[in-house]
């Protein structure tokens, strides 16, 4: 009965040989309508001729369990020129609930031929396309479309002539997309078999592909063999940074032989621009052909792109007929408030010869078009004694209805910024942080915000930028684009309040320590003293840590007249200055009206230290109502007496390297600062603590990054190889005295070898397991010591198995060997001639057949099928194929 079933389904196989070549590219799109509900488009690209094989319906499967007959929706199909047919499929569906589903078609046949799909048995190949997506809560995130690829997926190159092709990609949702370049398939998780890669046929130097990830723009320097390929591109759309979708489009390309002398097109112009909405752009191309007098010379344009689909569209003057060249291709687009997004639009320009009458060399320009919000205007500032208020005008540009404007967001920062690339907007790329989001509030003819949690005597520059979103049908908003940013303004809060100017410790002791405080009187006219009389009492606060504020009775005076402030100094001794931290903060209070303002607290610069690998690490706080522009460190040896300046920083901590162990250093830091009213003395400088600590090598040595490669990158399974190495501008290695390796094999921890401390590789020879997991050790003169985090060589098993051997005894393919072999444990390996009878079978650790039957007598040519069942250390396959014996040649 087993042979029989094999002898049908060979008869099946040889019929459709017969009749069922079809198809040559494809992919699927879809519309989500509704939360759970998507329109689905098949996009097939077929052989015209292939009557008997053509499809008036086809069943599509939507990756909830259930399948539908979908009837072609373009008649009986569009014949386009070469041989070609373009199919296209639509049908509604509904799924139960959110999830992430495969949309797929399997159709039993490619066309024959294909060079680097199974040669040359691409015909019994099936066309499998799929595109997986992800139905989420559409309430918060939104509905989606997948791309829309407006480029053909059928192209033509010519040996030894650059090939360049772009995808035409447009995201109408304004979500990210990426592109990778992947193996056709022939069923779900499998892909076709024997492909090769289009560089792999006839490779070298001057036969290299590359797919930009960015862009799509696939290129193929340059074609070596005529003939047909199949590539397939992996299009990732993201919205979030998460991956909702994922459309893979298989793609023929048609090489052709004898144009080698026939140049491609020319396409010259301007390079990407940016441009405010609102405002017409237009530029125009140049197309060229070399061959213009020859064979080959007229030249036809195509232009796609998201332009030309999103309304008001752009517009060109290309036919799409061909004409003698040298001829001007214009584009005009009037950008509209519509078109605001994050990403720049694609033009694709697409110049084809008509070298073969209706078809020949192209050339492929990407242009882009970066269309960004307009700039609010004529922002102002104001303050008073509490807030700072801003106003600019009213209307902005693109506030209606019809727009994605969602209203303003506030920035700041403490120093005036510069704007350096008008065609990156952002606030965020510039320094500046943001306050306030979406702001709307309007009085007359301007808009309005008022920044309660600004700091007195502190400047502020502040900016703002329009924000632009998509909204879901609940109302959540979604990929959000910033407009250009609007001029900057600067202003200072000013104060009626006392303010602190010195926080300096002089004395570090734990309990007769001493720092000193001092404070600037307000100042007039911002401390009014019509409304704040006198006398005045003055006191000062103090909290030590995280303790609640006490008042400093000593300090305590009472002064008339507002003229008659002048001791406004005092040394708060008898103190633990070593292992706290002392904020301070001074009180006025009119005696008469018992009104009473205080300044803002600041913290002394309380100094810590650690050791740390091969250094001694410090850090200091910095909540102070200046701006203490930079840091000083200053350092001895505790046996000195004066102390040396080591290093100047802008942050709050810092790396002492230059040690000797065992010796005990003491550090201070002293703060450089200012406010930013120029009425108020600068620069203000205060001293830390002095923190001492002895360099002790406590702390394990660093970890080494560690690099281990295996079969899949060395295409040799007898050897592995161990390298690591150090980033010694962040992590030294002087300490290292030697290393250590480790093979890990599941919970086993097998030691390897130990090796120098000057060793950065090893090499591992025919390795025992093919785990391939190994650790380094790094130890230090302590003893302490540091390993990697396990890495694993990469895990890529892969048999392949040739379709031809001659069992002639020529010393040359006489035996059925795998080409490739790696990484597998064991493999079942079956042969059965073609009425299904075994003729030969092996188990084993690999394949080698002599082209004998089990009774040792050599097998008459023909063909023969295999099954191969294997084992790698993850899993159980099987495949299977054919093999042509041939032992007469």
């Amino acid at each position: 009965m087993k042979c029989k079933l094999i002898l049908i389904l060979l008869s099946i196989l040889v019929i459709s040989d017969l009749c069922a070549t079809h198809n040559r590219a494809g992919e699927i799109r879809f519309t989500q309508i509704r939360e759970l509900t998507i329109r689905a488009e098949l996009i097939t690209y077929t052989k015209a001729s292939s009557i008997s094989a053509d499809r008036d319906s086809i069943t599509f499967s939507w990756g909830d369990g259930t399948f539908s007959t979908i009837s072609r929706d373009n008649g009986t199909g569009l014949i386009l020129p070469n041989d070609i047919k373009m199919n296209i499929y639509i049908m509604e569906h509904e799924y139960p609930g959110r999830g992430d589903y495969v949309l797929s078609i399997l159709d039993p046949n490619r066309v024959e031929n294909i060079l680097n799909v199974d040669p040359p048995n691409s015909v019994n190949i099936p066309f499998y396309i799929q595109t997986t997506i992800k139905l989420f809560n559409s309430n918060f995130q939104g509905l989606n479309t997948s791309p829309i690829l407006s480029n053909p997926p059928i192209d033509f190159a010519c040996v030894n002539q650059l090939f360049i092709h772009n995808p035409g990609a447009i995201d109408l949702d304004d979500d990210s997309l990426a592109y990778e370049l992947i193996v056709p398939m022939m069923d779900q998780n499998m892909n076709v078999p024997n492909y090769l890669y289009p560089n792999q046929i006839r490779p070298g130097f001057n036969n290299n592909i590359y797919l930009d990830p960015k862009t799509g723009t696939f290129t193929w320097n340059f074609p070596q063999l005529a003939g047909e390929y199949n590539i397939a591109i992996l299009i990732k759309e993201y919205r979030k940074g998460q991956l909702i979708s994922a459309t893979i489009r298989d793609m023929q390309i048609l090489v052709i032989q004898d144009c080698e002398k026939n140049n491609p097109p020319t396409i010259s112009g301007r390079r990407d621009t940016c441009i405010v909405a609102g405002q017409t752009f237009k530029t125009n191309f140049i197309i060229d052909d070399i061959d213009r007098s020859a064979r080959g010379g007229k030249v036809k344009t195509q232009v796609f792109g998201s332009p030309f689909l999103i309304q008001p569209t752009a517009t060109s003057n290309a036919t799409g007929l061909f004409e003698s060249t040298p001829y001007s291709l214009n584009l005009e687009w009037n950008t509209s408030c519509k078109h605001v997004r994050n990403d720049p639009y694609d033009v694709i320009i697409k110049a084809t010869d008509n070298y073969y009458d209706t078809s020949g060399l192209s050339n492929t320009f990407i242009y882009q078009i970066k269309v960004l919000g307009p700039a609010p205007e004529n922002l102002e500032s104001s303050s008073d004694n509490k807030n700072i208020y801003l106003q600019w005008d009213n209307p902005y540009f693109c506030d209606d209805n019809l727009n994605n404007f969602r209203g303003f967001s506030v920035w700041r920062k403490e120093l005036p910024g510069v704007i350096l690339d008008s065609c990156k907007p952002g606030l965020q790329n510039y320094g500046y942080t943001q306050v306030a989001y979406l702001v709307k509030n309007t009085l007359g003819s301007k808009y309005l915000y008022t920044d309660t949690t600004a700091i007195k005597n502190k400047n502020y520059c502040y900016r703002i930028q329009a924000e632009f979103a998509l909204i879901s049908p609940s109302g959540f908003l979604y990929n959000f684009t910033p407009s250009l940013p609007s001029n900057e303004t600067c202003i200072t809060l000013r104060s009626k309040e006392p303010f602190l100017l010195h926080v300096d410790v002089r004395e570090t002791n734990l309990s007769t320590g001493r720092i000193f405080v001092d404070y600037h009187r307000p100042i007039l006219p911002d401390f009014d003293t019509t409304l704040i009389p006198g006398p005045y009492e003055v006191k000062l606060f103090h909290a030590e840590s995280n303790s609640a504020f006490s008042v400093i009775p000593q300090f305590t005076r009472i002064f008339p007249t507002y003229s008659l402030i002048v001791d406004t100094s005092f040394i708060h001794d008898n103190i633990n200055s070593a292992q706290s931290s002392h904020t301070y903060k001074v009180q006025y209070q009119s005696i008469k009206t018992s009104e009473a303002i205080e300044s803002e607290p600041a913290l002394s610069t309380y100094l810590n230290c650690l050791n740390k690998n091969k250094g001694i690490s410090l850090s200091w706080t910095n909540k102070v109502p200046w701006i203490n522009e930079h840091f000083i460190i200053f350092r001895k040896l505790s046996s000195s007496s004066g102390f040396d300046s080591i290093a100047s920083t802008f942050k709050t901590e810092y790396v002492d390297r230059n040690i000797t162990f065992d010796s005990v250093y003491c550090y201070v830091i002293k703060s450089v600062g200012q406010y930013t009213n120029p009425s108020i003395i600068r620069p203000l400088i205060n001293f830390s603590n002095e923190s001492c600590i002895q360099a002790v090598d406590s702390t394990p040595p660093c970890c080494p990054d560690l690099l281990a490669l295996g079969p899949c990158d060395l295409n040799d399974s007898s050897k592995v190889i161990l390298r690591w190495s150090y980033r010694e501008d962040s992590c030294s290695s002087l300490d290292i005295t030697s290393f250590s390796a480790y093979e890990i094999n599941g919970d086993v921890i097998k030691f390897i070898t130990d090796l120098p401390s000057a060793q950065r590789e090893y090499e591992i020879n025919n390795p025992e397991s093919l785990g391939y997991c190994y650790v380094i050790e790094a130890k230090n003169l302590k003893g302490l010591s540091c390993s990697t985090s396990i890495t694993c060589t990469s895990y890529c098993p892969e048999i392949e198995l040739p379709n031809t051997f001659t069992p002639n005894n020529d010393g040359s393919n006489d035996i059925f060997i795998p080409r490739k072999f790696r990484q597998i444990l064991y493999v079942k390996f079956i042969i059965v001639n073609q009425w299904g009878n075994r003729v030969y079978n092996s188990e084993g650790n690999n394949i080698r057949w002599d082209g004998k039957n089990s009774e040792g007598v050599l097998c008459t040519d023909g063909t023969y099928f295999y099954t191969c069942e294997y084992q790698t250390a993850r899993e159980k396959k099987t495949i299977s194929g054919f093999i042509e014996l041939l032992s007469s040649q």
